[in-house]
């Protein structure tokens, strides 16, 4: 007894089992009026809820419910309790991520009021999708301001239509859906009376037979769908690539199918004998890909005509309305570099009127000519849309109107000639006898498409010092034929110095004889526009005039601060060939953030070589690639006693 005591005060104590669900829309009552511009509607929904959300602590936790999908424009929304509620304020309404929304925390029945305005979902306003919860019992008033025009309302289980006053009513019930309300409408096509013939006076015509009235049928107009083409065929390398943009407008209804008839797939140009020779072994039109919005897959099938035609079929995921936009590429492999090639096409079907432009480009050194055209007007480029004005030149620019055109044309390729893919601006050679050894400094002002390296060949038993690129410390690379290997910047606009320092044995006569001095110069692979070189040799010695491929000047045409700011100290404002008296300067090599190659970091080699003794300039205004320079003079040993007298023995060292 006392089990089943303790059982009943448990069962009393627990609070009520969860409803399954904790709202649910009674009824829907919605009024749409057609406008000009947008649809208006004032929809009431009734709302019950069986359990409010539970609370959190101490704090009540509101139901929230939308109405209505975001991207509505609403004028109005109010919420009302009904029944035990109706005077306390226990709803609300307002937004919740820009969605029309109910809250409560309270059970029982409440009426919210939205007036908002639905756009037409085509340019033909003809049609309007409003969006709807799911609801026991929904009613529909629909208000047009036409008295012509039939409407259907595809999820009404009953519905009725009547004009009042020039308006067309209609009102309908609509089955509990979870899709959106849709309503379209179309204009009436009266026809028209036929006359009867009449009879002689003798004719006895027959008693009138009351008629019943009968409900006009609408009548179906037919979809209208016109192509707007333009084709973009780019020739080179033995295959012509075809680029279709390709746009449908549809009037008067929808389609969800769209064919288009393959031409042209074996080369058959008709009109010219020696075509199917050249082209016999060409292959079919590849498909490569198909773009557009909505489009579910496509395919391409044999064509029911038979024979070697083929259709390609565009599936899309729903009917189309108004316009939609393909972009069609293809590819046909033509027999050879060189052939008489008839460019594709893709004829629409079940199409009222097909227009459009075709433009014709060369990818690489090919001439291409006219063979054959027929029912095509040429037409200038600037006339093309400007999706078919790309970056290469336009070689034929044609118009047509109707699609079956035949155009025919000679591919001939033409070797290609090999151009510079990169120069040297300027040049910078330092060049400083220390004594026992020359210092060579190389800088180059380079511009550069897609070359990797510069080459510079260097003496035999000169020693690689530092490689920079950009004042970036790189490692160079030696190639099999003995060339200095130094990396470049790739696809550069702007113009970057590259740089490579080396010091090779090279001692002055001692002789106070005249004896040759012969300088050997580096040699770059690459052309060289304004060479400037600068000698600083010692002042024990006597120079005569420098001989060769280089012109000495008292001071350079340029000032070439590009490379001696930073790179070889004071720049030469005094041009002037003497002596000079500044002093070496030299800092310590410092490390760099440059390539890293088998574990060994490249240094920033930072020095300012002798600038004490005499200075010398020379220039060349163009230095081909892989010319060897040669550059000489006589030199002999100056009197020391007369030296001493000037300098300390050994100022220069």
């Amino acid at each position: 007894m006392s089990g089943d005591l303790t059982h009943l005060l448990k069962k009393l104590l627990e609070p009520d089992e969860k409803s399954p669900q904790d709202f649910y829309f009674k009824c829907i009552d919605v009024t749409a009026k057609m406008n000009l511009q947008v649809v208006t509607t004032d929809i009431r929904y009734v709302i019950v809820v069986l359990q409010p959300p539970a609370k959190n602590g101490n704090e009540a936790v509101e139901l929230v419910v939308p109405v209505l999908p975001n991207g509505i424009g609403v004028e109005k929304l109010s919420c009302t309790p009904i029944g035990e509620y109706k005077t306390n304020p226990v709803c609300r309404v307002g937004f919740v991520a820009s969605e029309p929304s109910f809250f409560t925390h309270h059970k029982g029945e409440f009426e919210v009021k939205v007036t908002a305005e639905f756009p037409y979902e085509t340019t033909t306003k003809q049609s309007v999708t409003i969006s709807l919860p799911a609801a026991t019992k929904c009613k529909l008033q629909a208000i047009l301001p036409r008295s012509d025009v039939t409407v259907a309302v595809p999820q009404a289980i009953r519905m009725k239509q009547t004009v009042d006053k020039g308006q067309t009513v209609v009102d309908a019930i609509i089955a509990h859906h979870s899709e959106p309300l849709k309503i379209r409408w179309m204009r009436e096509t009266k026809e028209p009376v036929q006359n009867l013939p009449l009879g002689d006076a003798t004719t006895q015509r027959p008693a009138a037979v009351p008629s019943i009235p009968v409900p006009a049928k609408p009548v179906v107009k037919e979809v209208l769908k016109t192509c707007e083409q333009d084709y973009l065929h780019s020739i080179g390398g033995g295959i012509c690539t075809t680029t279709l943009y390709q746009k449908y407008t549809i009037t008067n209804g929808s389609v969800s199918v769209f064919e288009l008839e393959i031409d042209g797939d074996h080369g058959t140009a008709p009109g010219v004998t020696d075509y199917v020779e050249v082209c016999k072994k060409s292959t079919a039109l590849r498909v490569l890909n198909v773009d557009g919005p909505g489009l579910r897959k496509w395919d391409v099938v044999e064509h029911s005509k038979g024979g070697r035609l083929r259709v390609l079929k565009l599936e899309m995921e729903s009917s189309v309305e108004a316009s939609i936009n393909f972009v069609i590429t293809a590819e046909l492999e033509m027999c050879g570099t060189s052939a008489v090639i008839s460019l594709p096409r893709f004829t629409p079907l079940n199409v009222n009127r097909t227009k459009g432009n075709l433009s014709i480009q060369a990818r690489t050194a090919v001439e291409i000519q006219e063979v054959k055209v027929s029912r095509l007007a040429k037409v200038d480029v600037s006339e093309l849309p400007a999706k078919l004005r790309t970056t290469r030149s336009i070689l034929h620019a044609y118009k047509f109107l109707v699609p079956e055109y035949t155009v025919v044309h000679q591919v001939t390729k033409h070797d290609d000639v090999d151009v510079l893919a990169a120069t040297a601006e300027a040049g910078c050679y330092v060049i400083t006898h220390t004594g026992e050894h020359l210092f060579y400094h190389v800088m180059l002002h380079i511009r550069n498409t897609q070359s990797q390296f510069v080459r510079i060949r260097v003496p035999e038993d000169a020693e690689i010092w530092s490689a920079q690129l950009q004042r970036v410390a790189v490692k160079p690379a030696l190639s099999s034929a003995g060339y200095i290997l130094l990396p470049l910047k790739i696809g550069s606009p702007d113009v970057f110095i590259a740089e490579l320092m080396f010091v090779k044995k090279h001692a002055l006569p001692a002789k106070l004889s005249a004896q040759p001095l012969a300088i050997e110069m580096p040699v770059v692979d690459i052309p060289v526009n304004h060479l400037f070189v600068q000698l600083w040799f010692p002042s024990t010695n006597h120079y005569s005039a420098w001989e060769g491929d280089l012109d000495e000047v008292h001071c350079w045409s340029d000032s070439c601060n590009w490379a001696l700011n930073e790179s070889t100290g004071p720049s030469h404002s005094s041009c002037m060939n003497g002596t000079d008296d500044w002093n070496m300067d030299a800092d310590a090599a410092e490390p760099s953030s440059g390539d890293v190659s088998a574990g060994i970091r490249p240094l920033t080699f930072k020095t300012t070589p002798l600038r004490t003794g005499r200075s010398f300039h020379l220039e060349k205004m163009l230095v081909t690639n892989g010319k060897k320079i040669s550059l000489s003079c006589m030199t002999a040993f100056s009197d020391k006693e007369k030296l001493r007298k000037v300098k300390p023995a050994g100022w220069w060292f």
